[in-house]
């Protein structure tokens, strides 16, 4: 019974991921909000910070360092703008947490 349950579970998880490819999307920036997480303990920590920013065309992460990063974007992308974003990564989730990570940043004059 367990190991079905926890099948179930795995399945629900993996059905609720997108696969991402790398595409651009034009959009209007709404927000732009910092997320710190700190883990740890008093002899070792470990502080990682991204930024979601959520647009008419979905939510989208700007990462300053791993695979996909593009710090520049941090300084660049003001809400009520319009850009051309060029995005990837390896899927999506909004259940998990896992968003497309932005990795270019082309403002539009609209």
């Amino acid at each position: 019974m367990k190991i079905k349950i926890l099948l179930a579970i795995i399945v629900a998880i993996a059905a609720s991921c997108t696969r991402i490819e790398k595409h651009t999307v034009e959009c209007k920036v709404y927000s732009i909000e910092k997320i710190v997480k700190t883990e740890g303990n008093k002899d070792h920590f470990y502080t990682a910070i991204h930024w979601l920013v959520t647009t008419d065309h979905g939510t989208f992460a700007i990462e300053t360092s791993g695979l996909f990063p593009c710090p520049e974007a941090v300084g660049k992308i003001k809400p009520d703008s319009c850009y051309r974003l060029t995005v990837d990564g390896w899927f999506e989730s909004s259940f998990l947490g896992v968003y497309p990570n932005i990795i270019k940043v082309e403002h539009l004059n609209k």
